[in-house]
């Protein structure tokens, strides 16, 4: 018998169960626990991406599930820049933010949509060579890890697909940040409980899930986007015209507020919004001093929530444990939890969509 036929109904079995990485502090509803439009969403994305595992931690918020899983196809699988491009922009996106799990993940798809060499230096984080080599591919990468980091440019593009550049990226820094926080480890991290067949099923997994998953993804006939009556939001400027864009970020920037802004009261909101703007464009830092400090006006029973929300939007890689236990109730599965770090997530993201629409002008 192969090692592929014993490997592959693990596999498929794995991403049905969310269990690529070990995901931590929330209890996300598992393929066979769904029902309903949570069925609906996971099926979808099994079969036009192929791997469940960073949306099953949205699940515990079916609203904000499918409103991620909104951003991803109409930004990447259904817009126009491609595949390949789209990938590149999401590695670039986790190197940027050190998730290793979107690492292994973008760079695989990315070199499996012919885009190999930028992946590879991607996943190095060998900008210098992307520099040198200077492919569109390269210059996308190397914007994508600067405009997340606070640094404001035009995406080296055709102005007509910028947008689409931008909704990625911005769509990244979102699903990296949930990763972060409650997503263990990097492709397949505890997928056999142990360290000989993690081994085995990664070297697998680098072989084969890439081109699978491309065969399983994207066409040209995907229909863009979620049906949403949502309209658009003038803190992503960047969507301009193009009305799937807009709807898409309009939709997921109101399942955020509505299940994270009620756990965050108007002050404390002010303060989480103000401090992540403020942040934007500051290396990352293990000085935390200024999480404490913008807490010190809340008052001290709303101080544990705020400080959720202010680290997923700063430094969501300095969350641990005693943070989440901090921030209230954390209710059956973690909503509360995951709400609140999207909350974090989507002051970044409206931070950084106002730079860039600004830079483009």
């Amino acid at each position: 018998m192969r090692m592929t036929d014993l490997l592959e109904p693990m596999d498929r079995a794995a991403q049905r169960a969310g269990a690529f990485g070990r995901i931590r502090f929330i209890k996300p509803v598992s393929y066979a626990e769904s029902t309903g439009t949570v069925r609906d969403i996971y099926d979808q994305i099994l079969a036009e991406y192929g791997l469940g595992g960073p949306y099953f931690v949205t699940s515990v918020s079916p609203p904000l599930l499918a409103t991620t899983w909104n951003l991803v196809r109409t930004s990447m699988l259904s817009g126009p820049l491609g595949r390949g491009k789209g990938e590149a922009l999401a590695a670039a996106v986790a190197k940027a933010e050190s998730c290793p799990f979107c690492v292994d993940v973008h760079t695989e798809l990315a070199g499996a949509a012919g885009e190999r060499d930028t992946a590879a230096l991607v996943a190095r984080g060998d900008w210098e060579s992307m520099m040198q080599r200077g492919s569109e591919s390269d210059h996308l990468a190397l914007w994508a890890r600067d405009a997340v980091g606070g640094s404001a440019a035009t995406p080296p593009i055709e102005a007509a697909l910028a947008p689409y550049a931008i909704s990625i990226a911005l769509t990244f820094v979102h699903i990296t940040t949930l990763v972060t926080i409650f997503q263990e480890g990097g492709l397949v991290a505890g997928f056999g409980r142990s360290r000989a067949v993690d081994g085995i099923a990664k070297a697998y997994m680098r072989k084969s899930l890439g081109k699978r998953m491309l065969k399983r993804g994207s066409s040209p006939a995907l229909t863009p986007g979620l049906p949403s009556d949502s309209g658009s939001s003038e803190d992503y400027g960047f969507t301009q015209s193009i009305v799937p864009l807009a709807a898409a970020w309009a939709a997921w920037d109101q399942a955020v507020a509505a299940t994270g802004a009620d756990l965050l009261s108007q002050q404390a909101r002010l303060v989480v919004d103000k401090t992540i703007a403020e942040r934007q464009g500051c290396a990352p830092s293990l000085d935390l001093r200024f999480v404490d400090e913008a807490l010190d006006s809340l008052p001290e029973n709303e101080r544990g929530n705020a400080r959720l929300a202010l680290l997923a939007g700063t430094a969501p890689y300095r969350v641990a444990r005693e943070d989440l236990k901090k921030s209230g109730p954390e209710g059956d599965r973690g909503g509360p939890l995951v709400a609140l770090a999207a909350y974090g997530a989507r002051a970044r993201a409206r931070s950084l969509a106002r730079s860039m629409a600004e830079s483009r002008t």
